[in-house]
């Protein structure tokens, strides 16, 4: 399993009974072992990845694309055990937990990625710039309060 959404799970869940097994089969438990317990099984790992990203949105995302499966308890069951977790705390602080975790790799920037992502912002030929740029090339942009004035 990915270090980093080992890391958050283990901040997360403190209290429940929750064990993930990776797309390698290997099981990683979380939790105090109190209550009902809750197993998931990720279908690759990519998954891991995404969920990281952004939680709130990929958790549900994943689960409807067969990413992942709950294999003993409940949907209900899991989103409850996080809930209970995460407690009087906004889902809010768990983004901003999420995002501490995970800043490091997320902002990691190589030469040749660095090279790549210039490339794909800007090398994109004329055709693009001349359907909004005048004759001479050249942008402007003005607001205007009132729909009668002008430059």
């Amino acid at each position: 399993m990915n270090r980093l959404l080992a890391s958050l799970l283990r901040r997360v869940v403190r209290k429940g009974d929750l064990t993930i097994t990776d797309a390698g089969g290997v099981h990683h438990h979380f939790g105090d072992g109190s209550g009902d317990p809750v197993r998931i099984t990720l279908a690759d790992r990519d998954v891991e990845k995404a969920i990281l990203r952004n939680p709130e949105l990929t958790l549900g995302e994943t689960y409807m694309e067969g990413r992942w499966q709950v294999a003993d308890g409940t949907l209900v069951g899991l989103l409850t055990l996080f809930l209970n977790n995460i407690g009087g705390r906004s889902p809010s602080r768990f983004r901003h937990l999420t995002r501490l975790v995970t800043r490091r790799w997320a902002q990691h920037n190589t030469r040749k990625a660095a090279r790549r992502n210039a490339t794909h912002h800007y090398d994109v030929g004329n055709d693009i710039y001349a359907l909004f740029l005048d004759e001479d090339w050249q942008y402007s942009c003005a607001y205007f309060a009132e729909p009668d004035l002008s430059l």
